[in-house]
């Protein structure tokens, strides 16, 4: 049974959010990537975007983890001035518990700025204010058509789904319930694509909550398995 993923981010029934925030050091950029809080031993995952800025063509050499957990995928090595290549990460969190901080390089030709780092933080086992949800990863067998997730307010006086990232279209995410008072569900039904062919679809989602009286968000990452014989 072949296990297949897809790279772009589609759009959603829910607006597509941007974590990611592109910096700049003395001799390399930098990038970072929250998943938030997730479950444990599971694979997520996330597609970055290298944009060659400079007016002449741009040869990406390698590119590394710092360690076993991660696996990175280059789609495209060789750029012409502004195109685009994507980066696709998968992260295991199988040997992790609590906030991680982990990264990978890439490294170009480009003399001026030669290397771009990526980080992708989590927090893995553990749940913001009690805002586990139930379930913590969905898992379709042929036949199961949809699943609900729900998400607890146990903290605060109101709470609302802002904004949902898909790594690929193999399922779709709606939100039921997208704003919960204290003591309420949030609640998505997650369904996975109908044109899937047979194989095993590895994929995640990330969550972006609004909470009453904060000013940073909550934001939780969905592990998904579907199966089609």
């Amino acid at each position: 049974m072949t296990v297949m993923r897809k790279s772009l981010i589609t759009s959603v029934a829910i607006v597509v959010m941007a974590l990611s925030v592109p910096l700049q050091g003395e001799d390399f950029e930098w990038e970072a990537y929250d998943f938030g809080h997730v479950a444990i031993d599971f694979d997520i995952f996330h597609t970055y975007a290298y944009v060659n800025n400079t007016d002449r063509p741009l040869k990406i050499l390698e590119a590394e983890a710092n360690c076993d957990c991660t696996t990175i995928r280059l789609l495209d090595s060789l750029l012409d001035p502004g195109d685009t290549a994507f980066i696709e990460l998968t992260f295991n969190t199988r040997d992790y518990y609590g906030p991680t901080s982990k990264s990978f390089t890439v490294v170009t030709d480009n003399t001026e700025l030669p290397k771009m780092k990526y980080f992708y933080l989590s927090t893995i086992g553990q749940w913001f204010h009690g805002m586990k949800p139930n379930p913590m990863s969905l898992f379709f067998l042929p036949g199961k058509k949809s699943q609900k997730v729900l998400i607890p307010n146990r903290a605060f006086d109101r709470i609302r789904i802002n904004q949902v990232e898909q790594y690929d279209s193999t399922f779709v995410v709606k939100a039921a319930i997208e704003s919960a008072d204290k003591s309420d569900f949030l609640v998505l039904e997650v369904s996975p694509a109908d044109n899937l062919s047979k194989g095993t679809f590895l994929s995640s989602f990330t969550v972006e909550i609004e909470l009453a009286g904060e000013e940073k968000p909550a934001v939780l990452t969905f592990p998904v398995k579907i199966v089609r014989y």
